[in-house]
């Protein structure tokens, strides 16, 4: 239920990101009704909810049989292939 706007969320994320990739995905997550902008404040929408809850039983699930090392491996290669083009 809590909505963040623009600067809560650059600080919200661990890394530093880049102002123009978030405002680009932030819009692109608009369009696919995954989060609601609603006066310069962004929060999940019923859709994006669904798929939080998706996203963390499938981590649960994926690093479950990992050491702690390959956990950090395991997220780091997400991390770089999320960035990646098809």
């Amino acid at each position: 239920d809590k909505c963040y706007n623009f600067e809560e969320i650059i600080k919200l994320s661990s890394r530093q990101i880049n102002r123009t990739l978030l405002s680009n995905l932030l819009k692109e997550m608009i369009s696919l009704s995954i989060i609601q902008n609603t006066s310069d404040c962004y929060c999940l929408s019923d859709k994006g909810i669904k798929i939080k809850r998706i996203l963390e039983e499938l981590k649960e699930i994926i690093l479950v049989d990992y050491s702690v090392p390959e956990r950090q491996e395991f997220k780091d290669f997400c991390l770089v292939n999320s960035f990646k083009d098809d």
